[in-house]
């Protein structure tokens, strides 16, 4: 789970006025709350699934698809059975074959260890097979059948009742499904996976083009503030995709970079909701420019980490080392791609640890609100010294005795698991982790904080008119211009909303008074206050001129109560030639 998100507020003026004191646009749980949830008692569950093996886990092309909306035919007659069945029942959920294929994969594991596969494994087996789906449900039936029954004699006898068991199992809203049925010696076993996506796709394909470039478009269901997309590059890096500034939310079309030897690459689609810090993964999936290839997980040892087998133990102390052991193996892989290595915020570690129980114990037991408040809680960083810029938060469960290494590597495949502790900017970190009854593993939680440093925030201002004009070209527009020496003006003016000497309307108005004296014509104005300038929509107001000139100043400031700086952006401009259609 990776959870980031930023809110902005527009506002456009076309004279002078004042108000008062901006409120937080990031939402954060309060101390008071964290305190609360970390007085409950908590029981972690346990988590009856087996380790990756060894030799990791490869899905077969033959299994897989590069069309996430390809239509499951079966051949076999199971399959024959299941569809019809399913489909007697008017129920609207697709059948697809990378849904089927997921059915096999998880089919497969439980035949081979007897218990089900761990989530790791689900996640990625459905970016394997070709779905789009971040995670998806299952439902199984096993029974004892005698050794010399045929296969033919075994579906005559168990696939009536075990089609419907399945199928009165899956919840209505499912979008997706897939079925398997196989055998192992004296078990046999039946299962239905589904998922229920939250996000409408155009049909494409996860073969990238000549270029190595994957695009996709589509719809969300529901309102959110924040759109996301990242996908892996290389061993260990991290791209941003590219969102098309000319459509609209709820709307996106995306299209991502492979990087030029990348065989094979994560991508993810994350959004939260309006006024919330939880952006969570609605797409997930895998690139491959050969789908004529298998594709193996295989969670070996960190290079250059010593071994560091188990769960945390017990205790402060023990806990303690667990996190120095994860932070050195981060650590050894951040100086190996090129990047500072990163330090621990101690008190907020140790927050971290006291919640982590009750984390996982919420995420593992359904109560997902529960846990993103604690997700939301830890983001805000309450310990943490320094204006905070912004963050990331990552978790995972990866059982079995790899510890740290496995850990690691695990959140290293995921494209917000290397945001989160890979990206190059980032200043601290927060770790807690925690073990769970009969079994070994690692459950751990990071959140990572980037901080502002210094009050300069022209390349941030350079870089939103780069982004206004990149936007601007590919609406077929000319560039936008800078309005020479209008800058100090407005950034004397903007650096007093940092300082508490006005507020950030009055700094707009300011401006614009400034802006009209200085450029003897009409000016136009833009308040913004958001997290980024990296992922801020493009003011429509910009886009709707045939030509602009502008400026742009940059400030960053926390309002009361808010946990996280945030910046307030003034932009001036003047339009000329009207408006563009």
């Amino acid at each position: 789970m990776s959870k980031r998100c930023w809110f902005s507020a527009f506002v456009l003026a076309g004279g002078c006025a004042t108000a008062g004191p901006s409120r937080p646009l990031a939402e954060f749980p309060a101390p008071a709350e964290l305190a609360r949830i970390e007085s409950q008692p908590v029981a972690l569950p346990d988590l009856g699934a087996a380790p990756l093996p060894a030799e990791g886990w490869t899905v077969a092309a033959a299994a897989a698809t590069s069309a996430p909306d390809e239509t499951w035919t079966p051949t076999g007659p199971w399959g024959r059975h299941f569809q019809a069945a399913f489909a007697s029942t008017g129920r609207k959920a697709q059948l697809t074959r990378a849904m089927a294929c997921v059915a096999e994969q998880m089919g497969r594991f439980y035949l081979q260890n007897d218990s089900a596969g761990p989530d790791l494994l689900q996640q990625f087996v459905l970016a394997a097979c070709g779905s789009l789906a971040p995670a998806a449900g299952y439902q199984l039936l096993t029974t004892e059948v005698p050794a010399e029954a045929t296969d033919a004699q075994l579906i005559a006898h168990y696939a009536p009742q075990a089609t419907r068991d399945l199928i009165a199992q899956v919840p209505a809203g499912a979008t997706e499904i897939g079925s398997w049925a196989g055998r192992a010696k004296r078990r046999w076993i039946a299962l239905a996976t589904f998922a229920t996506r939250q996000v409408d796709v155009q049909p494409f394909s996860l073969v990238p083009d000549a270029s190595g470039i994957i695009r996709f478009e589509g719809r969300m269901h529901a309102e959110v503030s924040l759109y996301e997309a990242y996908i892996n590059q290389g061993r260990h890096g991290v791209a941003a995709c590219h969102f098309d500034p000319l459509v609209e939310r709820p709307q996106f079309r995306v299209w991502c970079q492979l990087a030029p030897d990348d065989q094979a690459a994560w991508f993810q689609l994350l959004v939260a909701p309006p006024r919330s810090m939880l952006a969570v993964p609605v797409l997930q999936a895998m690139a491959r420019r050969d789908p004529g290839q298998p594709i193996t997980l295989l969670l070996a040892s960190a290079p250059a980490v010593a071994a560091a087998p188990g769960a945390p133990a017990a205790g402060d102390d023990g806990v303690v080392a667990f996190r120095g052991r994860l932070v050195a193996a981060l650590n050894a892989v951040r100086v190996e791609a090129g990047l500072a290595a990163v330090s621990v915020e101690a008190a907020q570690s140790d927050a971290a640890a006291r919640l982590a129980s009750q984390y996982f114990g919420a995420a593992l037991g359904n109560r997902q609100q529960e846990a993103s408040t604690i997700a939301l809680g830890l983001m805000a960083g309450w310990q943490v010294a320094g204006a905070i810029r912004n963050g990331s938060f990552f978790s995972a469960v990866v059982p079995g005795a790899g510890g740290t290494d496995a850990w690691l590597q695990w959140a290293l495949t995921l494209p917000m698991g290397r945001h989160t502790l890979l990206a190059r900017d980032i200043d601290t970190l927060a770790v807690g982790s925690t073990s769970f009854r009969k079994a070994r593993g690692a459950a751990v939680l990071v959140a990572s904080y980037r901080l502002h440093h210094g009050d300069d925030h022209s390349a941030d201002a350079t870089l939103l008119f780069q982004r206004i004009s990149d936007a601007r070209q590919r609406a077929g527009l000319p560039p936008a211009q800078r309005m020479s020496g209008l800058r100090p003006t407005l950034a004397k003016e903007v650096a007093r909303v940092q300082r508490g000497e006005q507020n950030a309307r009055q700094a707009l108005d300011a401006s614009l008074e400034a802006a009209v004296y200085r450029q003897h014509r009409d000016m136009r104005g833009l308040l913004i206050e958001s997290m980024s300038v990296e992922d801020l929509e493009i003011p429509k107001e910009i886009l709707n001129q045939a030509t602009v000139s502008l400026e742009i100043a940059i400030a960053h400031y926390k309002p009361p109560g808010a946990a996280w700086a945030q910046m307030v952006i003034v932009l001036v401009f003047a339009s000329a030639g009207g408006v563009a259609t």
